[in-house]
């Protein structure tokens, strides 16, 4: 098969800035990547011609702001358009292996149509959730996973405020208790961090660092990612407006207990990865 070579994909647990760093990273030159029209049409890889606009800022625009102008998109409906099983982790799963077997090569080709269309030599990509590994070695002979971090604390207390799978169920989601919400969703991001050892290696992130000090991360990002950090690339992460969140935007809105329990539950995974 020919796969698709020298790819990066960015991976993280989700709330951690995955979508920030892509949205960045989508402006270098040198990457191409699926925009949100991809998305909605699969099979029609011309439509990377109209992403050109948003690489170049073409007229000066900041064109993620455009409503419905093609920008980069994390492209679940792309993925699952060629693989109906992408969201299901379970790597045992035999009608999952032999679809990926099957539709591999389709989507390598397709990616390929994508960038010859869009002008770039390199693709990118930001996947979050599971680590979905047997796709990735089956699309591409080689590439570079990016992992974001952010302090777990903040990621699982932004699941909380966001209400994660249970945006369709309200009132069941109004009978959990702080402690029944604290232990679910450290839970899953516990299980997220599992899966990313999944990766043999990975070059590991910190939105914090982003947020610290945005210039000396987005260059040794590109350093790591073997890409040039252009005067164009320069000017844009120096313009972008970064907010950071961190935990004691969060903190105040548990009880006593509740920091208590998530301090304990994470306190692997913080002193791991640096965190307070």
């Amino acid at each position: 098969m020919n796969k698709i070579k020298d790819a990066i994909i960015l991976n993280g647990p989700g709330r951690s800035g995955t979508t920030l760093i892509s949205q960045i990273l989508a402006y270098h030159d040198e990457l191409g990547w699926v925009s949100s029209w991809n998305n909605a049409f699969p099979n029609q890889s011309f439509l990377g011609v109209l992403s050109r606009p948003y690489s170049a800022k073409l007229f000066g625009i900041d064109w993620h702001s455009v409503k419905k102008s093609p920008k980069p998109s994390e492209a679940y409906d792309y993925w699952k358009h060629f693989f109906g099983h992408f969201n299901n982790s379970n790597t045992t799963d035999k009608n999952r292996l032999e679809e990926i077997e099957k539709n591999a090569e389709k989507v390598a080709t397709n990616i390929k149509g994508v960038l010859k269309w869009q002008g770039k030599p390199r693709f990118i990509t930001k996947i979050t959730g599971p680590a979905r590994k047997e796709y990735l070695d089956a699309i591409f002979s080689d590439y570079n996973l990016v992992w974001i971090e952010r302090d777990p604390r903040v990621v699982v207390s932004s699941y909380i405020k966001q209400k994660w799978f249970y945006k369709d169920k309200p009132e069941e989601y109004a009978r959990l208790s702080e402690k029944e919400k604290i232990e679910f969703y450290t839970a899953y991001y516990l299980r997220l961090r599992e899966e990313s050892k999944k990766y043999e290696k990975s070059i590991l992130v910190r939105y914090e660092d982003l947020t610290n000090d945005k210039v000396t991360f987005f260059k040794k990002l590109c350093a790591d990612l073997n890409l040039p950090y252009t005067k164009r690339f320069a000017k844009i992460v120096e313009n972008w407006p970064i907010k950071e969140i961190g935990w004691e935007f969060y903190k105040d809105r548990y009880s006593k207990e509740g920091k208590e329990l998530m301090n304990s539950i994470l306190e692997k995974e913080l002193k791991d990865l640096g965190y307070k």
